[in-house]
């Protein structure tokens, strides 16, 4: 295994992790309060990512650098294009050093991006990290929602932070036991990351990820597919623990989607029981959810995010109000009452519409189009149905957009295609 190789799948190990050296410059506070979104960071895995790129740049026999400068050259006008673009987004920006940092991010996902394009990395290998920071990552968990506060110690090195079911502002859920007359509030556990609902993501698309490997028959060894059955039910333990009913409903639309296309591998066969298994579990849920946009403060609050993402939109319609500008530009246009509430639309397309424009989304849909266009072709349709299943829950949340695990999650799916067996 290459050097390159090696910091790749550690990168992949540390997913989870959130460890970090933040920094507050005076443009990353809003109505005076530091945000964590718009904090440049440097974290753990944007360490492995760029050492990984620049290993594999410097190796030998690095065919992908070769062609590299090849494309830049055939296609050079897309590309400047692109960086008009860019600068626009910029400069006509609120608050232009918050959205140049993140486009710096962008590159930089991107270069990683291109490395698993080019390299190739074993998808087999890639499953064995994965199934190794789901485990440790869903133990943290477990224990987090069994102590009712973070472990602290050496977890914090991987990034825990500090909280009790007391803290300000943590995540807490009213849980009644069989009965209204008897309820309790919560802790919903974090784990590493910064919110249950990233924690329950991460587990709800990871646990479908192994669950199609080993239905699928990829897995060989026999002690590798136990291994696997034991990371499922422990991160299923997990998952449940987080209480984000968003992602139970999608991970089980997920899991009935594989259940039932390994079967048979066709794309009409996949579009079929995707359709299937979501109006199944919509069909089942249906009431309970109903209930709950009745009477949860945090629907109307989601809301009321949207209409400001809205109205974002219309001052900016081309070019967007600039890529993370929403929370610098959100006291301007939310309700006084909400503004203690500042966090960005929970939808990955609404706010890429808000801070891109119809210019930046119309190139994220032609190059998403691209991409399903060649996951379609392929003979195994696990990268499809990752990023179909990955797709619904950008509809529920903003994570795979805004945080640090979210972002290189998104990477990974989008290139699950070029992964060799």
């Amino acid at each position: 295994m290459f050097l390159h190789q090696i910091f790749f799948y550690l990168t992949v190990a540390f997913l989870p992790t959130q460890l970090g050296l933040h920094f507050w410059p005076d443009w990353t506070l809003v109505l005076g309060r530091r945000i964590d979104y718009l904090s440049p960071t440097i974290f753990l895995t944007d360490i492995t990512m760029v050492i990984t790129f620049i290993l594999w740049v410097c190796y030998p026999h690095n065919k992908g650098r070769r062609i590299l400068p090849k494309i830049l050259l055939k296609t050079y006008f897309y590309w400047l294009v692109a960086l008009l673009y860019i600068l626009f987004n910029i400069m006509y920006s609120p608050s232009p050093p918050v959205v140049l940092i993140r486009w710096i991010k962008v590159i930089e996902l991107v270069l990683f991006g291109y490395y698993i394009v080019k390299a190739k990395p074993s998808l087999h290998i890639t499953t064995i990290y994965i199934s190794i920071s789901m485990t440790y990552s869903s133990l943290l968990g477990i224990a987090q929602f069994v102590f009712q506060h973070s472990l602290g110690g050496v977890f914090w090195y991987i990034g825990e932070r500090s909280f009790t079911i007391t803290t300000p502002g943590i995540a807490r859920v009213n849980w009644c036991w069989f009965t209204n007359s008897h309820c309790e509030e919560l802790l919903r556990p974090y784990s590493t990351f910064p919110h249950p609902n990233v924690f329950a993501g991460f587990l709800g698309i990871t646990i479908c990820l192994l669950l199609w490997q080993i239905l699928s028959h990829a897995v060989k060894q026999k002690h590798l597919n136990i291994w696997y059955i034991i990371t499922i039910c422990v991160s299923s333990i997990a998952l449940a623990f987080t209480l984000s009913r968003g992602v139970w409903l999608i991970s089980l639309m997920g899991m009935l989607t594989i259940f039932g296309i390994t079967r048979k591998k066709t794309v009409m066969n996949t579009f079929t029981w995707i359709c299937i298994a979501s109006v199944l579990c919509i069909t089942m849920a249906f009431p309970y959810y109903l209930s709950l946009f009745k009477f949860s403060e945090s629907v109307l609050i989601r809301n009321e995010l949207t209409q400001a993402a809205i109205e974002m939109w219309k001052s900016y319609p081309l070019i967007g109000i600039g890529f993370n500008a929403f929370l610098i530009q959100l006291p301007t246009v939310l309700p006084s009452r909400y503004q203690f509430f500042l966090q960005p639309p929970h939808s990955i397309y609404i706010l890429t519409l808000t801070e891109l424009g119809t210019l930046g989304t119309g190139i994220v849909i032609y190059c998403l189009f691209q991409l399903v266009n060649r996951l379609r072709e392929l003979p195994d349709k696990l990268p499809l149905v990752i990023l179909c299943i990955y797709g619904v829950l950008g509809l529920i949340d903003h994570y795979p957009m805004t945080v640090q695990q979210g972002q290189l999650l998104t990477t990974l799916i989008l290139t699950l295609g070029f992964f060799t067996k």
